[in-house]
């Protein structure tokens, strides 16, 4: 809003939230002011009131459309996250069985021949080699268990169940070189 002579002139958008109309006849016909902001030279048309026109009933019942589509808009996109929020989690549970060996057998191993965890080898009497590769992540996510693949590990039944029983004692450090802090030494 700019101040002429005493008589209040204000921009189409600002006309707008005071319920007013631009005139068809009057735009373009404004008072034109320019300036300089940090985005460079800025220009705007001003009117005064007498170039302006209230809304009508139709203008109104508009306005009044569009904020109800805005509203269900987001109603509808807070429903969609909520499912695909709980489309999440149920796919971060079954994640969770599937690090803890719920269902894994040595022929699903053999078949999808796919990274595991460290529990999952044990329980299935295989142990991870001393050179085993060893990673945070799993069909590139993050998890909360390190993986390693069909390739580092070696089968052995009697230690696997050692390690599952009393966990690796020899392990001064996790394999990300974090300290051993005594926890199950196949979780993050």
């Amino acid at each position: 809003m700019i101040n002429i002579d005493g008589i209040e002139y204000r921009t189409a958008a600002q006309w707008e939230k005071k319920h007013r109309h631009v005139l068809k006849g009057q735009l373009k016909k404004g008072v034109e002011r320019s300036w300089r902001s940090p985005n460079g030279n800025e220009t705007m048309m001003f009117y005064n009131i007498e170039q302006t026109r209230t809304w009508a009933k139709k203008d109104v019942e508009a306005v009044n459309r569009r904020r109800r589509a805005d509203a269900k808009a987001k109603r509808e996109a807070e429903e969609r996250e909520r499912i695909e929020g709980a489309a999440r989690a149920e796919q971060h549970r079954k994640d969770l069985l599937d690090c803890w060996g719920a269902h894994i057998d040595e022929e699903t191993l053999q078949e999808g021949r796919r990274d595991h965890t460290a529990y999952q080898w044990c329980d299935l009497g295989f142990v991870p080699i001393a050179e085993a590769r060893w990673r945070l992540t799993r069909y590139g996510g993050n998890s909360a268990w390190y993986y390693c693949s069909p390739w580092d590990v070696r089968y052995d039944p009697d230690r696997a169940k050692e390690l599952l029983e009393t966990g690796p004692r020899e392990y001064d450090r996790l394999p990300d070189g974090r300290p051993y802090d005594g926890r199950p030494w196949w979780q993050a």
